[in-house]
């Protein structure tokens, strides 16, 4: 039976996702850090956008169920928390152990969420990467970003560049010091030049 529209939760995130969350992100997690996934758990640890051939909804009846139904509901799953339960970072938690898992030589998104999820999960990537991306929640989106090319994909969005640290202390202060002389000297060149056309 499918859970009734609540007006504070219009994408009915609490009661698709909280209870089953509360009860499996333990057994789920271990599962991929064991190296396989075993129970039937991906459409709450990663859910979907609706599947759409040609402009009509298809899937199953779980699929129609379980999906996220535009970035407002992306966002509310990601917002979401709940006596301990935080969606996000739970999210965040299992993708990273599979990139953990996917980095070991041999294993495949195929061996370890099996030939029922594997493209499920690259579906989840490419959703979490861009909303990520929209709500500048670089964690999120380069974490995706990551799974997708570990699975032989594209990532949509560049890894952002990160900016040099400021230097050190003492290498200011050498800074200041050069200019210091630098001036000092130029000055000197100054005052000679100055003197010499006087003198003449």
């Amino acid at each position: 039976m499918c859970p009734t529209t609540d007006n504070s939760d219009p994408h009915e995130i609490e009661a698709r996702f909280w209870e089953f969350h509360q009860q499996n992100f333990g057994i789920a997690l271990r599962e991929i850090r064991n190296g396989q996934k075993e129970g039937c758990w991906s459409w709450y640890f990663f859910p979907t956008p609706p599947y759409i051939v040609d402009g009509v909804e298809r899937g199953s009846s779980m699929n129609r169920r379980m999906a996220l139904r535009g970035d407002d509901a992306v966002n509310a799953f990601l917002t979401f928390q709940k006596d301990g339960v935080d969606l996000r970072r739970n999210y965040i938690a299992i993708a990273t152990e599979m990139q953990t898992q996917l980095q070991r030589s041999g294993m495949t998104l195929l061996k370890l969420v099996g030939p029922l999820d594997d493209a499920k999960a690259i579906s989840s990537f490419r959703l979490f990467e861009k909303v990520g991306a929209q709500r500048k929640d670089e964690e999120l989106y380069v974490l995706c970003g990551d799974l997708l090319e570990l699975c032989g994909h594209k990532r949509a969005y560049p890894v952002p560049t990160a900016a040099a640290p400021p230097p050190p202390a003492a290498a200011r202060k050498k800074r200041r010091m050069f200019k210091g002389l630098l001036f000092g000297f130029l000055n000197r060149k100054k005052s000679s030049k100055a003197n010499n056309k006087s003198k003449d």
